[in-house]
């Protein structure tokens, strides 16, 4: 997307995401498909315990979103941009999964590009406290954090 271009749902949800934030720059990006959408939904719903309201789970497709039907949806958006490339990234062994992960890492620098301060979970995770005191004092002066996935083959 050219910096000229307007600006598209991904872009609108980020900023309304963001505005929901301490700081107003603050966007949690968490990659999901149908299987993995109620420990995905469980996330959503500790970080709102946590009063962070600024989570966008990205889906594999439509079908993923249309499947949350709680009075208060998380935002949910989905992503064909990677499937155009599906063939060819077939030569490289990249599986649907391997799709989401690619997938997420393009709309977490979209979010970077954009001036949003970005952070992308795993589902599977689950935070016990404000996590942003942390990232703001101890790595203020830090741009990227990046953890190793030693299940990852």
């Amino acid at each position: 997307r050219s910096q000229s271009s307007k600006p598209d749902y991904f872009d609108l949800a980020a900023a309304s995401l963001a505005a929901r934030s301490f700081n107003g720059r603050e966007v949690i990006l968490v990659a999901t498909n149908t299987q993995g959408l109620p420990i995905s939904v469980n996330l959503v719903a500790n970080l709102y315990e946590l009063g962070y309201r600024h989570a966008l789970l990205l889906a594999t497709d439509d079908r993923v979103c249309t499947h949350l039907v709680a009075e208060e949806k998380p935002a949910c958006a989905w992503s064909s941009i990677l499937r155009v490339h599906h063939r060819r990234l077939r030569n490289y062994a990249v599986g649907p999964l391997q799709l989401i992960w690619l997938q997420r890492w393009y709309y977490l620098l979209r979010l970077v590009l954009g001036g949003y301060n970005a952070m992308m979970l795993d589902a599977d995770i689950i935070i016990t406290r404000d996590i942003y005191p942390f990232f703001k004092r101890d790595f203020a002066n830090y741009s990227v954090l990046c953890l190793h996935d030693a299940t990852v083959a």
